[in-house]
């Protein structure tokens, strides 16, 4: 279900009702559509929803300290990481960072000169 723009009218009854916009959103996204645009958020699609979330967080938790090289669009190769290699390439991307942030702001200055 894609994001909704809520009328006044249901702004109100949201607010009347206890819901918050993000509430409507879980309920769209994982409840059962029943026809002419409303949907129902029973128990089983809620234990579905946990399920899958379940293994999402799993799987998550089983990729981390792997690494992912892309280029161009396309994966070039992906592994495991050492901790030292870990620690090296954090403090790289950091650098990276500090630096790309100082040029970006030099590159600021000398526009407005």
């Amino acid at each position: 279900m894609t994001a909704m723009d809520p009328t006044a009218h249901a702004l109100m009854r949201l607010a009347q009702r206890g819901l918050s916009l993000s509430d409507v959103e879980l309920i769209t996204e994982f409840g059962a559509d029943v026809g002419d645009g409303r949907y129902y958020l029973r128990a089983k699609d809620w234990q579905e929803a946990e399920r899958q979330l379940k293994r999402f967080i799993d799987r998550g938790r089983r990729l981390v300290g792997r690494l992912a090289v892309t280029g161009d669009g396309f994966l070039i190769t992906a592994y495991c990481v050492r901790r030292a290699k870990e620690r090296r390439l954090l403090r790289r991307a950091e650098e990276r960072a500090l630096t790309g942030g100082r040029l970006r702001r030099l590159r600021n200055v000398c526009a407005e000169q």
